[in-house]
């Protein structure tokens, strides 16, 4: 119930703040401080890697460079998750212009807190 509570908690802070969160000033490396490591520490995703697992054991790599094949550029997602080695899904954090997708990822994502608690 404490997870759910903290959650809303980050959810209301974004709402609360929406015009400093949509202006210049905010940016997103504070995008990713602020509020994508606190959840998806709160959903259970081990973003700093306490449990000091090796990088090919870690649930979760920051920038992991990835290429589709020897002649593609190498793309770095910001967020690449994983369970048990294996690529679960990417995440890209991006500027605030795009602030109505993310109050609904928000959102979607306390739903998601409440399901797996």
């Amino acid at each position: 119930m404490e997870k759910i509570k903290q959650v809303t908690e980050l959810v209301s802070r974004f709402q609360r703040d929406y015009e400093y969160f949509k202006s210049d000033r905010y940016n997103e490396t504070l995008l990713r401080s602020d509020f994508l490591d606190p959840l998806f520490e709160l959903l259970g995703w081990d973003i700093k890697n306490t449990k000091g697992k090796s990088t090919s054991e870690r649930e979760v790599l920051l920038e992991e460079p990835l290429k589709a094949d020897a002649l593609s550029n190498t793309k770095k997602p910001d967020y690449t998750f994983r369970l048990f080695s294996d690529r679960k899904f990417f995440l890209e954090r991006n500027l605030m212009s795009k602030l109505k997708l993310r109050i609904h990822l928000l959102n979607k994502c306390a739903d998601m807190a409440i399901l797996l608690v």
